[in-house]
């Protein structure tokens, strides 16, 4: 969505280059499909790993975290977890020789 990403008028309008790192696997489809820049479908994590994932549209967040809001605890219940890989960021610079 154009209107909640500072990264889309970077991308769009100025034609910057860039990496988008997105979890949601349905988000990451939609970055390839409408933007210019490399996407990354994996969350950054300290190790590569699969985590858990609630894919909350634009409000999806990592499960593997001691501190949960009420929020992201009712979202979860109601959407559901998916398992996504993680990579770290030290991996992504590599891989694109930033």
């Amino acid at each position: 969505h154009k209107w909640l990403s500072n990264t889309w008028f970077l991308d769009m309008c100025l034609g910057w280059k860039g990496i988008c790192v997105e979890a949601n696997p349905e988000l990451a489809a939609n970055l390839r499909k409408f933007r210019n820049c490399e996407v990354v479908a994996k969350c950054i994590h300290p190790t590569s790993k699969k985590i858990d994932f609630n894919p909350a549209d634009e409000h999806g967040h990592v499960q593997d975290t001691e501190v949960i809001t009420e929020r992201q605890a009712a979202r979860t219940e109601q959407r559901g977890s998916i398992t996504v890989p993680c990579t770290t960021l030290t991996a992504v610079l590599a891989k694109y020789n930033v």
